[in-house]
């Protein structure tokens, strides 16, 4: 795992992606032992990287710009789950980096309503020379639902609804840290 600067530093936005860690795109700082949050620099939307003793989880994957796997194994070399809090453009379009996908099915809708804006963030992109994401297979994401539980190893995180941001978005909340995170939402 890669030592990150812990929230308090006096780095600010934490580490910086080096072109061998997924190029620009993304930078991280360490929130608490076992979470770090991530940062797009498209738009600055927030991904959160869960760690336990056993796996990882990733909380959503942003716009699909720029080498998220790379990134987040530069991070982590924990086998890596990803759970996507809702459908919505900033969140669910980096999983085509990932194999073992969550998003509540009930919000597969918000996912496809997205695709015409998507396809005017990625043309931009790719007019900038940034790097696109895989495409995404939707039929490949793995339903949550409410309650659902993931074990870590050490921490236990439970998906829990919070339809604020979209129909059925949901939060991750890990009992032993008391952090909930969903989107840009987060209780320390």
């Amino acid at each position: 795992m890669t030592n990150l600067p812990q929230r308090d530093s006096a780095v600010l936005g934490g580490i910086a992606s080096p072109a061998t860690q997924g190029g620009p795109d993304f930078s991280a700082i360490r929130l608490t032992r076992h979470v770090t949050r991530i940062y797009d620099r498209l738009m600055s939307v927030q991904m959160y990287l869960v760690e336990g003793e056993d796996r990882a989880l990733r909380v959503d994957t942003g716009f699909g710009v720029g080498e998220l796997r790379s990134f987040v194994s530069a991070l982590t070399d924990q086998p890596l789950s990803v759970f996507v809090t809702h459908g919505h453009l900033g969140h669910a379009f980096g999983v085509g980096w990932f194999d073992d996908v969550y998003m509540s099915h009930a919000d597969l809708g918000t996912l496809s309503q997205q695709t015409t804006l998507l396809q005017q963030v990625h043309d931009e992109a790719l007019n900038e020379g940034r790097i696109l994401g895989p495409p995404i297979h939707s039929a490949e994401m793995k339903d949550i639902v409410p309650g659902q539980i993931f074990q870590l190893g050490c921490l236990t995180v439970r998906a829990v609804p919070f339809p604020a941001t979209a129909r059925a978005c949901m939060h991750f909340f890990s009992k032993r840290n008391a952090h909930s995170s969903q989107g840009m939402r987060q209780i320390n």
